[in-house]
């Protein structure tokens, strides 16, 4: 959709890029990927370094900055994301930047230090020339994982064991959206019922697109007044459905 409106578009990442073949997937998408091996080829990181499972996301910020000062001075719209990768299970990673010790586990001190790498960046982003005509995206890919030895979130948290999961989400801000949302009603926007399906045709709204319809496929614009699949049927139902065997799609391997 967006190489149809002539964007230059960007995925950026810590590690190699054929792992779970996220090459194929947004390479087929038109989306150009640069990975580890590609900033090592290109003189952003030294040909033989390498920590976690790749370089730590307080370079990848750097690079980002970067990459999005050469954008933002094209003529062509852009569409940058990058993947952070620091604070994932089972303790995170703890990098240069994460000077302080403020909490006993070292999963909360390394998402202390994530968080004051966001803000930082996202200071940047506001100073930027492109700024007042980009919308930017903050995107949880899943909850953080748990397990016996290792689930400070229920050690942590003020509610009872029975009721941490369901409170739990992954993370979706978006900062900026385009002019013609400004007047959407809070309600719409917000303590919606969703799945990941709807993330698409949000975030496409939020970049000034308009859509024929609602939404896309299985997901809704969270920008319509209208139900998503979870709203209308049911997480329950949506969750069974979309486990469901598919022989047709099985056929498309």
């Amino acid at each position: 959709i967006l190489s149809e409106q002539g964007y230059t578009s960007i995925f950026s990442i810590g590690s190699e890029k054929q792992f779970e073949n996220r090459d194929a997937f947004f390479e087929s998408h038109s989306i150009e990927v640069h990975d580890i091996n590609w900033y090592k080829k290109n003189g952003f990181i030294p040909k033989d370094y390498q920590v976690f499972w790749g370089f730590e996301d307080v370079k990848l910020y750097e690079i980002a900055k970067k990459e999005l000062e050469v954008l933002g001075s094209g003529e062509a719209p852009f569409c940058y994301q990058f993947l952070t990768v620091d604070t994932h299970f089972p303790y995170g990673f703890k990098c240069s930047s994460c000077t302080d010790d403020e909490f006993d586990h070292q999963m909360m001190n390394v998402l202390s230090c994530a968080d004051r790498q966001l803000s930082d960046f996202l200071r940047w982003v506001q100073t930027q020339v492109w700024y007042e005509n980009t919308t930017v995206v903050i995107l949880g890919d899943h909850c953080y994982l748990s397990a016996p030895k290792n689930n400070f979130i229920e050690e942590l948290s003020v509610l009872p064991p029975e009721q941490v999961e369901e409170s739990r989400h992954f993370l979706n801000i978006i900062i900026n959206p385009s002019g013609n949302l400004k007047n959407v009603p809070e309600a719409v926007q917000k303590n919606r019922q969703f799945s990941s399906f709807d993330i698409m045709p949000t975030i496409l709204e939020a970049m000034g697109n308009t859509l024929s319809e609602d939404g896309i496929a299985l997901g809704r614009s969270l920008y319509r007044n209208v139900p998503t699949l979870v709203e209308e049927y049911g997480r329950n139902t949506v969750e069974t459905e979309t486990m469901r065997r598919t022989v047709q799609y099985e056929k498309l391997k």
